[in-house]
């Protein structure tokens, strides 16, 4: 019977342990560093818990913000609608886009905020980007 050195098999359980760590994509930031920086940048508050209990990401002077990830679109809509109304400012959200499949959810989001003509701004923002 095959037996592999103690150190070689502890190397083989940690390196088997670790991958999906490295294929989860944890090499992007989590919505949290987006969240803190946008928000820095806008000069609004982050993480804001309201009356009935939830919480805002950023609340700028006008806007009440949900940021996410672009392939949580729709949710984000519900979440900056319902935290404006809950702040009595306008909804916004910051779709975080990072590569050009992204492009579809975004087209999506527009798409959607025009044909019912929804009150909510979007901003886009990925790692390189600043304010925009």
């Amino acid at each position: 019977m095959f037996r592999l050195h103690p150190r070689l098999y502890a190397a083989a359980i940690l390196l088997l342990m670790l991958s999906p760590l490295s294929a989860s994509g944890s090499d992007f930031p989590s919505e949290k560093w987006y969240t803190d920086r946008w928000c820095a940048l806008e000069g609004g508050t982050p993480w804001v818990r309201m009356a009935d209990g939830g919480r805002c990401d950023c609340l700028t002077p006008t806007h009440a913000v949900e940021i996410a990830p672009a392939v949580e679109w729709a949710d984000a809509v519900g979440w900056s609608l319902r935290s404006a109304l809950q702040t009595g400012r306008r909804a916004g959200i910051v779709l975080i886009e990072e590569g050009a499949a992204d492009a579809v959810h975004r087209q999506r989001l527009d798409a959607l905020i025009e044909r019912f003509d929804l009150p909510i701004r979007v901003w886009s923002t990925s790692r390189g980007a600043g304010k925009n």
